[in-house]
């Protein structure tokens, strides 16, 4: 288990940063592109929605709505269904925050390219004058560091045994820190240039939390198969302590 989990948590977003990375900080166009195209005749800022790192978030939300969903449909019990149910419309929500409702192809397609207004909850302005993305960054940094920092550090200390099933393991707690170094990285090779190809600043340059924000959605991806398997927190108590798929998990 240790060995898979190193895999899964450490091994795998790794190797995936890395290379990605490597790609748009390599001072080649072509390879450049591959994370984030210019592409004439659209905004730019629907550039990024052709590129890989996009791409892969897009693939990461649909999974985890789908984990969720599907377990929706296997748990018996109402609670357990409306439970999974709220996380599912929650990640189809940001699923379609993330593409924008597909507004990037509609200027793609579109005749002339015309320009189209974003959709985007997160992209509008509020009554104090910042976008809504403000605030939701806000809100997701604090449930990320409730959730997948301060949960699996007291998991162990957990006696009930369904509060128990919903706390990650200190894996995640590895993996939100690898996030961390990804982003340092990231905007640390942004600030030194090695992102502008002739001069000409690279598609992601005003965000590069692009790189952080694809491993967030991974994080999401691994906690709903987590939840999914063990969490037990509407099954009455008797019945979440004899629950078999816990019982290697126990504090």
């Amino acid at each position: 288990m240790n060995h898979s989990s190193r895999v899964v948590f450490i091994g795998v977003p790794l190797i995936f940063s890395l290379i990605s990375m490597g790609l748009y900080f390599s001072g080649i166009a072509p390879l450049q592109d591959i994370i984030s195209p210019k592409l004439q005749g659209i905004p730019a800022h629907s550039w990024r929605e052709f590129g890989l790192l996009e791409q892969t978030q897009n693939l990461l939300l649909l999974l985890t709505t789908g984990v969720l969903f599907r377990a929706m449909l296997k748990r018996p019990h109402t609670l357990e269904k409306s439970f999974f149910a709220l996380g599912t419309v929650a990640m189809a929500f940001l699923f379609l925050e993330e593409m924008d409702y597909g507004i990037h192809l509609v200027h793609y397609f579109s005749p002339g390219k015309l320009e189209t207004a974003r959709m985007s909850w997160h992209n509008q302005i509020n009554a104090s004058g910042r976008e809504n993305e403000h605030f939701l960054k806000i809100a997701a940094d604090s449930a990320a560091i409730f959730c997948f920092v301060l949960l699996p550090l007291v998991k162990a200390k957990i006696k009930d045994i369904r509060l128990h099933s919903l706390a990650p393991t200190l894996w995640f707690l590895a993996l939100m820190g690898l996030s961390l170094g990804i982003s340092e990285l990231a905007h640390f090779l942004d600030h030194a240039g090695f992102g502008m190809i002739n001069g000409i600043k690279g598609g992601l340059s005003n965000n590069i939390s692009e790189f952080r924000e694809t491993l967030t959605y991974y994080v999401y991806l691994l906690y709903a198969l987590h939840l999914a398997r063990h969490a037990v927190l509407f099954l009455p108590a008797s019945k979440a302590t004899t629950h078999p798929e816990l019982q290697s998990h126990m504090p």
